[in-house]
């Protein structure tokens, strides 16, 4: 998933008219790039990853919605793409207000 990508799906997530259903379907656009890290290295670091990412979602559309596009550097760290077998992405920060 690309930044820009990443930042509307936070976005539309942090709005008030966004059913739950589609802010499910948000998390799972979020997890999805850990899916095959977690299965195909077995690797437990990123099964607690998606629980974090989880707990972090759901806590702040469940408490401060609005706040969530100012989580971006954390979603953009723990799940954008990887380069050169790299533990984390880096972050590119260009999606997000000055």
């Amino acid at each position: 998933m690309n930044p820009e990508e990443l930042m509307c799906l936070l976005t539309e997530a942090s709005q008030k008219n966004c059913s739950q259903k589609r802010r499910v379907e948000i998390l799972s656009f979020l997890l999805a790039p850990l899916a095959d890290d977690v299965e195909e290295e077995n690797n437990e670091v990123y099964r607690y990853w998606r629980l974090y990412i989880s707990d972090l979602y759901n806590d702040m559309v469940n408490n401060r919605p609005n706040l969530l596009p100012a989580l971006y550097p954390a979603f953009a760290k723990l799940c954008g793409p990887r380069k050169n077998g790299s533990f984390t992405a880096p972050i590119n920060f260009s999606p997000m207000p000055k």
